[in-house]
């Protein structure tokens, strides 16, 4: 916040070079091939909807990303710019967070309390009454509760028998639990494999990212 008061008051801001990049950038291709976006559908794990709407943003930035940096990368053969796995390291460390948070809230609050509170049991299997008494609800309530996530595999109900006491135990990771952007290298691993099982050498320019990364300035 002060760095925007002082920008306010003093008001030094130099804008032409940038109106002049933003020039050049336009005058030029401006088409981007992201030649891993397969590779990344299979890496990212199908944990909630709503990934079908960040996923073309998610190539989107990069695509930007690869679009500023197009003197530095390759092209194909019909000049469209080629993203590289250096592209997708710098979009990855800025909004990986944002993806989690994003699909942490696809996980309703009353489901991620109950699981919490299996957790925080520290026992492999728990009654509906021992939950009610760490959720402060009654019984009939935390009985509709854990059906949800039951549901969607959180937590597993150990009891087969019919008219026995639920016994619940946590399931799968809830998705805040999960990478959901793969790491560059694993992506790389990825891409290398498939190539391998198509007989491809190499599935696309996956350059040194680390050592592109040290050379330029993001």
């Amino acid at each position: 916040m002060l760095a925007q008061a002082d920008e306010t008051e003093n008001d030094t801001v130099v804008y032409e070079p940038w109106h002049a990049f933003q020039r050049y950038l336009a005058s030029g291709e401006l088409h981007v091939l992201v030649p891993f976006a397969r590779a990344l559908v299979f890496e990212i794990p199908a944990v909630a909807v709503r990934l079908r709407r960040d996923f073309p943003t998610l190539l989107s930035l990069i695509k930007a990303h690869a679009l500023l940096h197009r003197e530095l990368r390759a092209r194909d053969e019909r000049g469209r710019i080629i993203a590289t796995l250096a592209d997708y390291s710098v979009i990855r460390e800025l909004i990986s967070d944002l993806f989690s948070e994003g699909i942490e809230a696809a996980v309703a609050k009353a489901v991620r309390e109950t699981v919490e509170t299996v957790r925080r049991s520290g026992k492999e299997e728990v009654s509906v009454a021992e939950l009610a008494k760490a959720l402060g609800l009654d019984k009939s309530s935390v009985s509709r509760r854990v059906r949800v996530p039951i549901s969607k595999g959180y937590l597993v109900n150990n009891e087969t028998r019919k008219g026995h006491p639920a016994r619940i135990a946590l399931g799968d990771p809830m998705p805040a639990e999960i990478e959901i952007l793969p790491t560059p290298d694993r992506l790389a691993e990825y891409c290398t494999v498939a190539a391998l099982q198509e007989g491809i050498e190499t599935p696309s320019p996956l350059l040194d990212y680390g050592a592109e990364l040290a050379e330029i300035e993001i």
